[in-house]
């Protein structure tokens, strides 16, 4: 059996690790120790931890924070107006992935 922990640190790096969902290059030991952070920190003392989105994007923030991670730029960006454009600042998906 897996470690309720195990699954979690898991389920951030599919949203956080390399070719992850929102692909900050986070490696697993730093998600366990924003984890950490996160079950230890008096900041978070009265939050439960459920290992669910919230738990999820506590971490982001720690990964963020700690590490100087980077959340990846959106390949679209809503105008105010409404109409979904091509954001500009953002980097061809996974470039060097489809080079391989």
């Amino acid at each position: 059996m897996i470690h309720p922990q195990h699954e979690f640190i898991d389920y951030v790096f599919d949203f956080y690790g390399k070719d992850g969902i929102y692909d900050m290059n986070a490696t697993k030991e730093q998600i366990t120790s924003a984890t950490n952070i996160r079950l230890k920190s008096l900041k978070y003392v009265k939050l439960p931890f459920d290992g669910d989105t919230i738990d999820r994007e506590l971490v982001r923030d720690i990964l963020i924070s700690k590490f100087n991670l980077k959340i990846p730029e959106a390949p679209l960006k809503m105008l105010a107006d409404g109409r979904i454009v091509k954001n500009p600042l953002y980097k061809e998906f996974r470039q060097s992935y489809r080079a391989s």
